[in-house]
Protein backbone atom coordinates (compact mmCIF):
# COMPACT_ATOMS: atom_id res chain seq x y z
CA UNK A 1 0.00 0.00 0.00
CA UNK A 2 2.81 2.68 1.13
CA UNK A 3 4.60 1.74 -2.17
CA UNK A 4 0.94 2.21 -4.56
CA UNK A 5 1.29 5.53 -2.52
CA UNK A 6 4.39 6.12 -3.57
CA UNK A 7 3.95 5.65 -6.95
CA UNK A 8 1.13 7.58 -7.29
CA UNK A 9 3.26 11.02 -5.55
CA UNK A 10 5.94 10.56 -7.32
CA UNK A 11 3.83 11.10 -10.70
CA UNK A 12 3.59 14.63 -9.18
CA UNK A 13 7.34 15.59 -9.13
CA UNK A 14 7.39 16.02 -12.70
CA UNK A 15 7.71 20.04 -12.43
CA UNK A 16 9.67 19.76 -9.02
CA UNK A 17 12.61 18.28 -10.73
CA UNK A 18 12.36 20.97 -13.74
CA UNK A 19 12.50 23.29 -9.99
CA UNK A 20 8.56 25.19 -11.21
CA UNK A 21 6.36 26.07 -9.04
CA UNK A 22 2.47 25.09 -9.04
CA UNK A 23 -0.98 24.34 -7.35
CA UNK A 24 -0.54 21.38 -4.63
CA UNK A 25 -1.94 18.59 -7.03
CA UNK A 26 -4.29 15.76 -4.94
CA UNK A 27 -3.72 12.06 -5.57
CA UNK A 28 -5.21 10.64 -8.46
CA UNK A 29 -6.49 14.30 -9.25
CA UNK A 30 -4.30 16.43 -9.83
CA UNK A 31 -5.44 20.05 -9.69
CA UNK A 32 -8.60 19.07 -12.26
CA UNK A 33 -10.89 18.80 -8.51
CA UNK A 34 -10.35 22.83 -8.89
CA UNK A 35 -12.01 23.07 -11.91
CA UNK A 36 -15.14 21.71 -10.93
CA UNK A 37 -15.09 24.58 -7.81
CA UNK A 38 -14.40 27.52 -10.12
CA UNK A 39 -14.24 28.71 -13.46
CA UNK A 40 -11.01 27.47 -15.44
CA UNK A 41 -10.47 30.51 -16.48
CA UNK A 42 -10.38 32.39 -13.29
CA UNK A 43 -7.75 30.00 -11.51
CA UNK A 44 -5.68 30.75 -14.39
CA UNK A 45 -5.60 34.30 -13.49
CA UNK A 46 -5.29 33.25 -9.91
CA UNK A 47 -2.61 30.90 -10.30
CA UNK A 48 -0.16 33.51 -12.77
CA UNK A 49 -0.85 36.07 -10.05
CA UNK A 50 0.81 33.64 -7.29
CA UNK A 51 3.13 30.96 -9.35
CA UNK A 52 4.44 33.95 -12.13
CA UNK A 53 4.55 33.55 -15.86
CA UNK A 54 5.65 29.54 -16.11
CA UNK A 55 4.15 26.84 -13.88
CA UNK A 56 3.10 23.46 -13.44
CA UNK A 57 -0.45 21.81 -13.45
CA UNK A 58 -1.68 18.75 -13.33
CA UNK A 59 -4.81 17.33 -15.63
CA UNK A 60 -5.29 13.81 -13.33
CA UNK A 61 -1.81 12.60 -13.58
CA UNK A 62 -1.11 14.49 -16.80
CA UNK A 63 2.11 17.33 -15.91
CA UNK A 64 0.62 20.80 -17.97
CA UNK A 65 3.29 23.62 -18.46
CA UNK A 66 1.52 26.66 -18.72
CA UNK A 67 3.08 29.63 -20.00
CA UNK A 68 2.29 33.10 -20.24
CA UNK A 69 4.92 34.94 -21.28
CA UNK A 70 4.61 36.93 -24.62
CA UNK A 71 8.67 36.00 -25.67
CA UNK A 72 8.06 32.70 -24.94
CA UNK A 73 4.75 31.88 -26.93
CA UNK A 74 5.71 33.49 -29.85
CA UNK A 75 9.12 31.40 -29.89
CA UNK A 76 6.35 28.30 -28.93
CA UNK A 77 3.60 29.48 -31.46
CA UNK A 78 5.73 30.65 -34.61
CA UNK A 79 9.50 30.82 -34.75
CA UNK A 80 9.82 26.88 -33.09
CA UNK A 81 6.41 26.03 -34.41
CA UNK A 82 7.80 22.88 -35.89
CA UNK A 83 8.30 21.53 -32.60
CA UNK A 84 4.87 21.78 -31.39
CA UNK A 85 2.83 21.04 -34.28
CA UNK A 86 0.80 18.16 -32.03
CA UNK A 87 -2.25 19.02 -29.58
CA UNK A 88 -2.53 17.33 -26.72
CA UNK A 89 -2.99 13.82 -26.91
CA UNK A 90 -6.69 12.63 -25.84
CA UNK A 91 -9.57 9.69 -26.65
CA UNK A 92 -10.95 9.52 -29.85
CA UNK A 93 -12.94 6.77 -30.94
CA UNK A 94 -14.59 8.64 -33.67
CA UNK A 95 -12.98 8.81 -36.81
CA UNK A 96 -14.91 12.93 -37.28
CA UNK A 97 -12.11 13.70 -34.09
CA UNK A 98 -9.27 11.19 -34.82
CA UNK A 99 -8.92 12.87 -38.56
CA UNK A 100 -10.05 16.37 -38.15
CA UNK A 101 -7.25 19.65 -38.43
CA UNK A 102 -7.89 20.09 -34.63
CA UNK A 103 -6.39 16.59 -33.58
CA UNK A 104 -4.74 14.41 -36.52
CA UNK A 105 -0.58 14.98 -35.90
CA UNK A 106 2.79 15.31 -37.72
CA UNK A 107 2.76 15.21 -41.26
CA UNK A 108 -0.61 14.08 -41.69
CA UNK A 109 -1.33 17.35 -39.75
CA UNK A 110 0.69 19.44 -42.48
CA UNK A 111 -0.96 17.56 -44.90
CA UNK A 112 -4.54 18.56 -44.10
CA UNK A 113 -3.50 21.79 -42.73
CA UNK A 114 -2.23 22.74 -46.48
CA UNK A 115 -5.24 21.77 -48.15
CA UNK A 116 -7.64 23.38 -45.64
CA UNK A 117 -6.17 26.69 -44.94
CA UNK A 118 -6.57 28.15 -48.57
CA UNK A 119 -10.03 27.39 -48.63
CA UNK A 120 -10.16 30.40 -45.96
CA UNK A 121 -7.99 32.43 -48.12
CA UNK A 122 -9.05 36.33 -49.56
CA UNK A 123 -10.10 34.83 -52.78
CA UNK A 124 -12.16 31.80 -51.51
CA UNK A 125 -13.67 33.79 -48.71
CA UNK A 126 -14.86 36.29 -51.78
CA UNK A 127 -17.07 33.57 -53.65
CA UNK A 128 -18.52 32.70 -50.08
CA UNK A 129 -19.58 36.45 -49.14
CA UNK A 130 -23.02 36.34 -51.47
CA UNK A 131 -23.86 33.13 -49.25
CA UNK A 132 -23.31 35.28 -46.36
CA UNK A 133 -25.05 38.14 -47.41
CA UNK A 134 -28.55 35.93 -48.10
CA UNK A 135 -28.25 34.93 -44.85
CA UNK A 136 -27.90 38.27 -43.22
CA UNK A 137 -30.54 39.07 -45.19
CA UNK A 138 -32.98 36.48 -43.49
CA UNK A 139 -31.46 37.85 -40.24
CA UNK A 140 -32.68 41.12 -40.88
CA UNK A 141 -36.03 39.85 -41.94
CA UNK A 142 -36.17 38.26 -38.93
CA UNK A 143 -35.27 40.85 -36.49
CA UNK A 144 -37.78 43.77 -38.42
CA UNK A 145 -40.40 41.41 -37.55
CA UNK A 146 -39.67 41.85 -34.11
CA UNK A 147 -39.67 45.59 -33.83
CA UNK A 148 -42.37 45.91 -31.74
CA UNK A 149 -40.56 47.05 -27.95
CA UNK A 150 -40.60 43.88 -26.62
CA UNK A 151 -37.07 41.75 -25.65
CA UNK A 152 -35.55 39.67 -27.55
CA UNK A 153 -32.99 36.58 -27.19
CA UNK A 154 -30.32 38.02 -28.67
CA UNK A 155 -28.46 34.43 -28.30
CA UNK A 156 -31.00 32.36 -30.09
CA UNK A 157 -31.23 35.09 -32.72
CA UNK A 158 -27.14 35.35 -33.29
CA UNK A 159 -26.95 30.97 -32.66
CA UNK A 160 -29.61 30.97 -35.49
CA UNK A 161 -27.61 33.56 -37.95
CA UNK A 162 -24.71 31.77 -37.82
CA UNK A 163 -25.85 28.31 -37.87
CA UNK A 164 -27.86 29.55 -41.62
CA UNK A 165 -24.27 30.91 -42.42
CA UNK A 166 -22.31 27.63 -41.48
CA UNK A 167 -25.19 25.39 -43.15
CA UNK A 168 -24.89 27.22 -46.18
CA UNK A 169 -20.92 28.08 -46.61
CA UNK A 170 -19.73 24.41 -45.52
CA UNK A 171 -22.53 22.20 -46.53
CA UNK A 172 -23.91 24.38 -49.05
CA UNK A 173 -27.70 23.90 -47.22
CA UNK A 174 -30.56 26.01 -46.34
CA UNK A 175 -30.96 25.81 -42.95
CA UNK A 176 -33.78 28.01 -42.39
CA UNK A 177 -33.03 28.32 -38.49
CA UNK A 178 -35.08 31.23 -37.80
CA UNK A 179 -38.51 29.83 -39.33
CA UNK A 180 -38.27 26.24 -38.92
CA UNK A 181 -36.45 25.12 -35.61
CA UNK A 182 -37.50 21.44 -36.67
CA UNK A 183 -35.73 21.08 -39.80
CA UNK A 184 -33.28 17.50 -40.07
CA UNK A 185 -30.60 20.18 -39.61
CA UNK A 186 -31.34 22.23 -37.11
CA UNK A 187 -32.29 18.91 -35.02
CA UNK A 188 -28.74 17.61 -35.50
CA UNK A 189 -27.33 20.59 -34.50
CA UNK A 190 -29.20 21.14 -31.66
CA UNK A 191 -28.19 17.29 -30.58
CA UNK A 192 -24.66 18.19 -30.88
CA UNK A 193 -24.87 21.83 -29.44
CA UNK A 194 -26.66 20.57 -26.07
CA UNK A 195 -24.21 19.39 -23.97
CA UNK A 196 -24.60 16.30 -22.42
CA UNK A 197 -23.09 16.26 -19.06
CA UNK A 198 -23.13 12.51 -18.34
CA UNK A 199 -21.53 11.75 -21.54
CA UNK A 200 -19.21 15.00 -21.28
CA UNK A 201 -18.10 13.05 -17.92
CA UNK A 202 -17.44 10.05 -19.18
CA UNK A 203 -15.33 11.09 -22.07
CA UNK A 204 -13.40 13.74 -20.03
CA UNK A 205 -13.04 11.81 -16.04
CA UNK A 206 -13.40 8.27 -16.88
CA UNK A 207 -9.95 6.41 -17.84
CA UNK A 208 -9.29 5.74 -21.65
CA UNK A 209 -10.10 2.10 -21.04
CA UNK A 210 -13.09 2.06 -19.03
CA UNK A 211 -14.61 4.95 -21.62
CA UNK A 212 -13.87 2.15 -25.17
CA UNK A 213 -15.15 -0.67 -22.95
CA UNK A 214 -18.95 1.17 -22.67
CA UNK A 215 -18.37 1.98 -26.34
CA UNK A 216 -18.62 5.69 -26.04
CA UNK A 217 -17.13 6.91 -29.10
CA UNK A 218 -17.93 11.01 -28.40
CA UNK A 219 -19.92 13.24 -26.23
CA UNK A 220 -22.58 14.05 -29.19
CA UNK A 221 -25.13 11.47 -29.84
CA UNK A 222 -24.18 8.93 -32.48
CA UNK A 223 -27.49 9.39 -34.12
CA UNK A 224 -26.41 13.31 -34.79
CA UNK A 225 -22.60 12.36 -36.08
CA UNK A 226 -24.39 10.41 -38.36
CA UNK A 227 -26.32 13.43 -39.92
CA UNK A 228 -23.37 15.28 -40.43
CA UNK A 229 -21.68 11.95 -41.87
CA UNK A 230 -24.49 11.00 -44.46
CA UNK A 231 -25.09 14.82 -45.73
CA UNK A 232 -21.08 15.31 -46.21
CA UNK A 233 -20.75 11.88 -48.18
CA UNK A 234 -23.73 12.71 -50.11
CA UNK A 235 -22.24 16.13 -51.25
CA UNK A 236 -19.39 15.21 -51.64
CA UNK A 237 -20.50 11.98 -54.07
CA UNK A 238 -22.58 14.25 -55.67
CA UNK A 239 -20.03 17.04 -56.64
CA UNK A 240 -17.09 14.39 -57.80
CA UNK A 241 -20.28 13.57 -60.86
CA UNK A 242 -20.70 16.12 -61.53
CA UNK A 243 -17.55 17.56 -63.80
CA UNK A 244 -19.13 21.25 -63.75
CA UNK A 245 -19.35 21.35 -59.87
CA UNK A 246 -16.72 23.68 -59.69
CA UNK A 247 -18.30 26.14 -61.48
CA UNK A 248 -21.62 26.07 -59.53
CA UNK A 249 -20.70 25.67 -55.73
CA UNK A 250 -18.84 27.76 -53.77
CA UNK A 251 -18.88 25.99 -50.74
CA UNK A 252 -15.89 24.44 -47.99
CA UNK A 253 -16.81 20.79 -49.08
CA UNK A 254 -16.41 22.21 -52.98
CA UNK A 255 -13.49 24.06 -52.15
CA UNK A 256 -11.94 20.31 -50.48
CA UNK A 257 -13.31 18.38 -53.38
CA UNK A 258 -11.45 20.74 -55.85
CA UNK A 259 -8.43 20.44 -53.72
CA UNK A 260 -8.22 16.57 -54.41
CA UNK A 261 -6.28 15.21 -57.56
CA UNK A 262 -9.74 13.93 -58.89
CA UNK A 263 -10.92 17.08 -58.34
CA UNK A 264 -9.05 18.44 -61.55
CA UNK A 265 -7.44 21.03 -59.27
CA UNK A 266 -4.90 21.24 -57.10
CA UNK A 267 -4.21 22.78 -53.61
CA UNK A 268 -1.51 24.95 -52.95
CA UNK A 269 0.10 25.48 -48.91
CA UNK A 270 -0.45 28.38 -49.09
CA UNK A 271 -2.02 30.84 -47.21
CA UNK A 272 0.62 30.38 -44.21
CA UNK A 273 -0.34 33.95 -43.44
CA UNK A 274 -4.07 33.73 -42.98
CA UNK A 275 -5.21 34.87 -39.68
CA UNK A 276 -1.37 36.40 -39.15
CA UNK A 277 -0.92 39.41 -36.56
CA UNK A 278 1.95 41.17 -36.00
CA UNK A 279 4.02 38.48 -37.63
CA UNK A 280 7.42 40.36 -39.76
CA UNK A 281 7.99 38.65 -42.80
CA UNK A 282 11.07 36.07 -41.47
CA UNK A 283 7.89 34.75 -39.42
CA UNK A 284 5.99 34.08 -41.92
CA UNK A 285 8.82 32.55 -43.82
CA UNK A 286 9.30 30.42 -41.03
CA UNK A 287 5.36 28.93 -40.99
CA UNK A 288 5.05 28.77 -44.49
CA UNK A 289 8.28 26.18 -44.67
CA UNK A 290 6.57 24.63 -41.95
CA UNK A 291 3.40 23.97 -43.40
CA UNK A 292 4.75 22.54 -46.85
CA UNK A 293 7.66 20.32 -45.74
CA UNK A 294 6.14 17.01 -45.19
CA UNK A 295 3.24 18.19 -47.19
CA UNK A 296 4.01 17.42 -50.71
CA UNK A 297 1.02 14.88 -51.13
CA UNK A 298 -1.90 17.11 -51.75
CA UNK A 299 -4.82 14.12 -51.12
CA UNK A 300 -7.91 14.32 -48.66
CA UNK A 301 -9.48 11.06 -48.48
CA UNK A 302 -13.12 11.12 -48.33
CA UNK A 303 -13.62 10.45 -44.27
CA UNK A 304 -11.29 13.55 -43.96
CA UNK A 305 -13.17 15.63 -46.45
CA UNK A 306 -16.16 14.93 -43.89
CA UNK A 307 -14.09 15.15 -40.54
CA UNK A 308 -12.94 19.17 -42.26
CA UNK A 309 -16.55 19.86 -42.67
CA UNK A 310 -17.47 18.21 -39.09
CA UNK A 311 -14.71 20.25 -37.03
CA UNK A 312 -16.34 23.58 -39.44
CA UNK A 313 -19.26 23.57 -37.50
CA UNK A 314 -18.42 22.29 -34.47
CA UNK A 315 -15.32 24.61 -33.74
CA UNK A 316 -17.67 27.74 -36.11
CA UNK A 317 -21.04 27.46 -34.32
CA UNK A 318 -20.43 28.53 -30.89
CA UNK A 319 -17.54 30.45 -31.11
CA UNK A 320 -19.13 32.70 -33.73
CA UNK A 321 -22.60 33.07 -31.85
CA UNK A 322 -21.23 33.65 -28.74
CA UNK A 323 -18.76 36.15 -29.86
CA UNK A 324 -21.84 38.30 -32.01
CA UNK A 325 -23.58 38.00 -28.83
CA UNK A 326 -20.97 39.45 -26.52
CA UNK A 327 -20.14 41.92 -29.54
CA UNK A 328 -23.87 43.78 -29.05
CA UNK A 329 -23.97 43.32 -25.49
CA UNK A 330 -21.02 45.65 -25.73
CA UNK A 331 -22.38 48.16 -28.13
CA UNK A 332 -25.55 48.32 -25.84
CA UNK A 333 -23.52 49.36 -23.27
CA UNK A 334 -21.01 51.62 -25.20
CA UNK A 335 -23.54 53.58 -26.96
CA UNK A 336 -20.65 56.14 -28.27
CA UNK A 337 -18.72 53.11 -29.70
CA UNK A 338 -22.08 52.04 -31.11
CA UNK A 339 -22.40 55.11 -32.90
CA UNK A 340 -18.92 55.44 -34.26
CA UNK A 341 -18.99 51.96 -35.70
CA UNK A 342 -22.56 52.75 -37.16
CA UNK A 343 -21.06 55.91 -39.26
CA UNK A 344 -18.14 53.86 -40.39
CA UNK A 345 -20.88 51.07 -41.65
CA UNK A 346 -23.43 53.78 -43.16
CA UNK A 347 -20.29 55.62 -45.40
CA UNK A 348 -19.44 51.68 -46.89
CA UNK A 349 -22.72 51.67 -47.93
CA UNK A 350 -23.72 51.47 -51.66
CA UNK A 351 -26.90 53.12 -53.87
CA UNK A 352 -28.20 50.19 -53.10
CA UNK A 353 -28.38 49.51 -49.64
CA UNK A 354 -25.29 46.55 -49.89
CA UNK A 355 -22.01 46.25 -48.59
CA UNK A 356 -18.98 45.11 -51.09
CA UNK A 357 -16.57 42.36 -49.94
CA UNK A 358 -13.63 44.68 -50.62
CA UNK A 359 -15.55 47.38 -48.72
CA UNK A 360 -15.95 45.57 -45.48
CA UNK A 361 -12.52 44.66 -45.53
CA UNK A 362 -11.59 47.76 -45.08
CA UNK A 363 -13.93 48.78 -42.09
CA UNK A 364 -10.90 49.41 -40.05
CA UNK A 365 -13.14 50.18 -36.65
CA UNK A 366 -15.24 47.29 -36.91
CA UNK A 367 -12.31 44.83 -37.09
CA UNK A 368 -10.99 46.63 -34.18
CA UNK A 369 -14.29 46.43 -32.31
CA UNK A 370 -14.63 42.80 -33.21
CA UNK A 371 -10.64 42.08 -31.89
CA UNK A 372 -11.36 43.94 -28.55
CA UNK A 373 -14.31 41.26 -27.93
CA UNK A 374 -12.62 38.59 -28.74
CA UNK A 375 -10.00 39.96 -26.21
CA UNK A 376 -12.34 40.41 -23.58
CA UNK A 377 -14.27 37.74 -24.34
CA UNK A 378 -11.71 35.24 -26.30
CA UNK A 379 -14.00 31.80 -27.19
CA UNK A 380 -10.69 29.62 -26.18
CA UNK A 381 -9.67 30.52 -22.56
CA UNK A 382 -6.13 28.52 -23.28
CA UNK A 383 -4.17 26.77 -26.30
CA UNK A 384 -2.93 23.52 -26.62
CA UNK A 385 0.63 22.29 -27.88
CA UNK A 386 2.43 19.53 -27.23
CA UNK A 387 6.26 19.08 -27.91
CA UNK A 388 7.56 16.56 -30.57
CA UNK A 389 11.01 16.84 -29.61
CA UNK A 390 13.09 17.81 -26.46
CA UNK A 391 13.32 21.55 -26.82
CA UNK A 392 15.02 24.21 -24.62
CA UNK A 393 12.89 26.78 -23.33
CA UNK A 394 14.15 29.87 -24.06
CA UNK A 395 16.71 31.66 -22.00
CA UNK A 396 15.05 29.79 -18.92
CA UNK A 397 17.34 26.89 -18.52
CA UNK A 398 14.34 24.35 -18.21
CA UNK A 399 14.68 21.62 -21.02
CA UNK A 400 11.32 20.43 -22.06
CA UNK A 401 11.10 16.35 -22.95
CA UNK A 402 9.24 15.19 -26.36
CA UNK A 403 5.92 14.70 -25.48
CA UNK A 404 5.50 17.53 -22.57
CA UNK A 405 2.06 19.49 -22.80
CA UNK A 406 1.72 23.18 -22.95
CA UNK A 407 -0.87 25.56 -22.38
CA UNK A 408 -0.60 29.36 -22.90
CA UNK A 409 -3.61 30.85 -20.86
CA UNK A 410 -5.03 33.13 -23.41
CA UNK A 411 -7.87 34.35 -20.67
CA UNK A 412 -5.78 35.19 -18.28
CA UNK A 413 -3.38 36.86 -20.63
CA UNK A 414 -6.22 39.07 -22.28
CA UNK A 415 -6.96 40.40 -18.70
CA UNK A 416 -3.54 40.93 -17.78
CA UNK A 417 -3.29 44.72 -16.95
CA UNK A 418 0.53 44.77 -18.03
CA UNK A 419 -1.16 43.57 -21.32
CA UNK A 420 -3.66 45.03 -21.91
CA UNK A 421 -4.13 48.32 -19.35
CA UNK A 422 -7.94 48.22 -17.54
CA UNK A 423 -8.49 45.34 -18.92
CA UNK A 424 -12.06 44.54 -17.97
CA UNK A 425 -13.20 48.04 -20.01
CA UNK A 426 -14.17 47.56 -23.88
CA UNK A 427 -11.82 49.87 -25.90
CA UNK A 428 -11.85 49.18 -29.64
CA UNK A 429 -8.61 51.78 -30.10
CA UNK A 430 -6.50 49.18 -28.63
CA UNK A 431 -6.93 47.33 -32.07
CA UNK A 432 -7.03 50.21 -34.09
CA UNK A 433 -4.19 50.31 -36.95
CA UNK A 434 -1.96 52.72 -35.22
CA UNK A 435 -2.10 51.09 -31.95
CA UNK A 436 -1.89 47.30 -33.25
CA UNK A 437 2.17 47.63 -32.47
CA UNK A 438 2.14 48.12 -28.94
CA UNK A 439 0.04 44.99 -28.41
CA UNK A 440 2.51 42.35 -26.99
CA UNK A 441 1.08 38.61 -26.82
Amino acid sequence: MTMFYWQICRQFSHFTKMGLKGPKPIPFLGNSIYWLLKPRCFLDIEWGRKYGQIYGIYDSSQPILVVTKPELIKKIMVKDYHVFIDRRLRLHNHFLSRESLFHTRGDNWRRIRSIASPTFSSAKMRKMYPMVRQCLRALMTHVVDKECGDCVDLKKICGNYTMDVIAAVAFGTDANAHNDQSSAFVTAARQILDIDFVRTIIVLLLPKFVVKAIGVKSRVPETANQFFVDISRRLINERKSDPDSHCKYNDFIQFLVDARPDGDRDATPAAADVNAFNENEEELAIRRQMLTTGAKKHTLTDDQIVAQAWIFFMAGYDTTSTTLTYCCYELALNQDIQQRLYNEVMTSVDSEGEIGYDELMAMSYLDAVLSETLRKYPVITKLERRSVAEYVLGDTGITLPAGQEIEITTYAIHHNPEYYPDPEKFDPERFMPENRHNIRP
